[in-house]
Formats: structure tokens, C-alpha cells, sequence
């Protein structure tokens, strides 16, 4: 299924998209993480509540960089 076709139709009808936002965050988090743990070379272990790596804060300092100003969350 074309995903662009799919969101612009939901967009029309008021429907949830096949890939609604929740899956997408899970989806691409899973990609992060994976990336994240190749790049550190070891295994990483996810709390998905707290999305936060669990016992290794240099893995949670690179989920996220800093924002350029004036921007912020």
C-alpha cells in the first residue's frame, strides 16, 4: 500500500491511517535502537514506558541532539 495515498485518504475520511502514529514511533524506534546499539557495540536494554535505555546513560544521551535555537521541547 502507497502510504502517502493512505494518509491523504484518512486526512478525507477521518480514519486512522495504516501506519497511525503510535506504530510509526514504535517502528522507528526499534530502528534507533538498533542503530544505537551497532554504533556502541554492545546490547541495549529498552524500559518502552519510560523510553529510556535502562543502566547506560550514554546510550540515552545519543537518543536525542541538541536543538537549535530558538527551538526547544
Amino acid at each position: 500500500m502507497n502510504h502517502k495515498v493512505d494518509w491523504f485518504e484518512a486526512i478525507r475520511t477521518g480514519r486512522k491511517p495504516i501506519m497511525d502514529i503510535e506504530a510509526g514511533h514504535r517502528a522507528s524506534t526499534l530502528c534507533i535502537l538498533g542503530n544505537l546499539s551497532y554504533r556502541l557495540g554492545r546490547k541495549l536494554r529498552w524500559d518502552g514506558r519510560t523510553e529510556r535505555v535502562v543502566g547506560d546513560e550514554e546510550a540515552n544521551r545519543l537518543l536525542s541532539r541538541p536543538h537549535r535555537y530558538p527551538y526547544c521541547l
